[in-house]
């Protein structure tokens, strides 16, 4: 039996072909656009697993805080020192708007603005984007706060491939998004990679649930 999975992120297009063996393996290619293919042979393992999205970043031994300074789309220096963090609870976004799970998370931070505003909790966008020259930054964030409505600072973090380097504090950053929430004395609480966005379903909704949650004990601190 042929068979044909395609799908589509927003920025790639993928498809797997292949054959249903008889001994109930899959074998054929992966093509991820026209530039790229390898073939691939899967078999069933009732064993795998996901692993935790909360286990993959930690901070490295030596750190306890996490820290940073990057420019905004208007070239200000913004560090986690600075006055509209003081005494809050912070969501640090490792993002991208190349990314379309980042930019379903854009859509759920809004929210998050929303509703916590005038509550002591901060958000913060460390941005790593393809072009990272002053002018085609402050152009592309500008376009991304009118599309979905937030009002957080950006910041011109540089390259998706430096994000490890310029966090040199954390293992490593595995993927993106990574969200990274510190509590009103800015000590680490969660690092998570990825985000289980609206076409998760009901893991989306237990997301919400989870991170207001959090987000609520938090502000009670």
């Amino acid at each position: 039996m042929i068979f044909y999975l395609t799908a589509f992120d927003g920025s790639h297009a993928f498809l797997f072909k292949g054959k249903i063996l008889d001994n109930k393996t899959l074998a054929g290619y992966f093509y991820s656009g026209i530039h790229f293919q390898s073939p691939f042979i899967a078999s069933l393992n009732p064993q795998a697993a996901l692993p935790d999205p909360k286990s993959l970043t930690y901070l490295k031994e030596g750190y306890s805080k996490i820290a940073f300074s990057f420019p905004d789309e208007t070239g200000k220096v913004v560090t986690l020192e600075d006055a509209q963090f003081k005494d809050k609870a912070v969501i640090i976004l490792i993002t991208g708007s190349w990314c379309p799970n980042c930019m379903d998370e854009t859509s759920y931070m809004k929210e998050i603005e929303e509703k916590y505003k005038g509550k002591p909790v901060a958000i913060v966008a460390l941005s790593f984007e393809r072009q990272t020259d002053a002018v085609s930054f402050a152009k592309n964030i500008n376009r991304i706060k009118q599309h979905f409505g937030v009002h957080y600072p950006f910041l011109n973090a540089g390259l998706p491939k430096t994000a490890s380097e310029a966090l040199p504090m954390l293992n490593k950053v595995m993927g993106f998004p990574t969200t990274i929430i510190l509590n009103k004395q800015h000590d680490v609480v969660e690092i998570s990679t990825g985000f289980n966005g609206p076409a998760t379903g009901d893991l989306f909704v237990l997301y919400q649930q989870s991170f207001e949650k959090m987000l609520d004990e938090l502000i009670q601190q």
